[in-house]
């Protein structure tokens, strides 16, 4: 069992690299630490879920089918589907 690491930085590298190892339940991620620090755990995952998301748009922005503007991100319509009559 490992001590929580206090910096934010250290904390995430540790949740990543268990859940590189193995994907699990946030309350078996903080069981991992000592003091099974779990609302911090949880923090650290809603950062990461964050973190994917803007990555997907930014990739999304790179393909031209999302745009950023003054009222955030937008993703671009697709082509239409006709479905028969």
């Amino acid at each position: 069992m490992q001590d929580w690491p206090k910096e934010l930085r250290a904390q995430i590298q540790a949740v990543r690299a268990l859940l590189t190892a193995t994907p699990q339940p946030p309350e078996a991620l903080a069981a991992r630490f000592k003091r099974q620090p779990a609302r911090a755990v949880e923090a650290v995952l809603h950062a990461l879920q964050a973190l994917q998301a803007l990555q997907a748009l930014q990739a999304l922005q790179a393909l031209g089918l999302a745009s950023h503007g003054p009222a955030g991100w937008s993703t671009l319509p697709g082509p239409s589907i006709e479905t028969p009559p």
